[in-house]
């Protein structure tokens, strides 16, 4: 009974979690977007492409969580790793696209620099880092909670509850590893920032869209 009710409540934390990391990115890539049109950074801009691909990763972890929450069966679970394949590639393509249409912008904005206003952007930046450690530390939570449980003898009716947390993990490591790479852009974000406050080297901030744009180029080819 014991066992089962583990098998219950795990599912059911991972959906929790996944929740909160998901509203936690939606609110603030609102208000990123808005605050990268009002202070003219693309840098902004391209960290708020790079979390709209986060938002899809966690979207469908939490899909994958409900699912997973459902009794085992073998056709679900087939088209379930078949889905998993399709939003992994459409995530990497999208990434490609995005990081594409920024070196573009970030080209022109180094012939052509925009006049950016630098404290907002690094107060976004800043925010955008602890937006993501919070998120980090949310999904990383997944294998702490059950870290000093017993392992239970395996039973033939629990073969593909077995099956299923491998699963569960992955959807939350692959979430886990979108939010760690976003780190970098906003991280990036924040020092272009910093170099147009301190010496008005308005390129600075297309500079920080490329290292942006190199991240997500990284990451679709993972």
């Amino acid at each position: 009974m014991a066992d089962h009710a583990h098998e219950v409540t795990q599912p059911n934390a991972d959906i929790g979690r996944l929740k909160a990391a998901l509203a936690l990115i939606l609110i603030f890539m609102v208000a990123e977007i808005a605050v990268a049109l009002v202070s003219s950074s693309l840098a902004l801009l391209s960290d708020a492409a790079h979390m709209l691909t986060d938002a899809a990763a966690l979207a469908f972890a939490l899909v994958a969580a409900r699912l997973a929450a459902r009794p085992a069966r073998g056709a679900m679970t087939f088209g379930l790793g078949r889905a998993e394949i399709l939003s992994a590639q459409a995530n990497g393509m999208t990434l490609l696209v995005l990081a594409l249409v920024i070196v573009y912008g970030a080209i022109r904005h180094l012939i052509s620099p925009l006049n950016v206003e630098g404290a907002p952007v690094l107060v976004v930046a800043l925010v955008g880092i602890a937006v993501n450690l919070v998120v980090a530390r949310i999904l990383g939570g997944h294998d702490h909670a059950h870290a000093h449980a017993e392992p239970a003898a395996p039973h033939d009716d629990d073969r593909d509850n077995e099956r299923d947390r491998p699963r569960r993990s992955l959807n939350i490591e692959g979430s886990y590893q979108h939010i760690l790479t976003d780190l970098f852009g906003f991280i990036a974000t924040a020092a272009g920032a910093v170099v147009i406050l301190t010496t008005g080297f308005q390129r600075a901030d297309a500079i920080a869209s490329l290292l942006i744009a190199a991240v997500m180029l990284h990451a679709s080819a993972g």
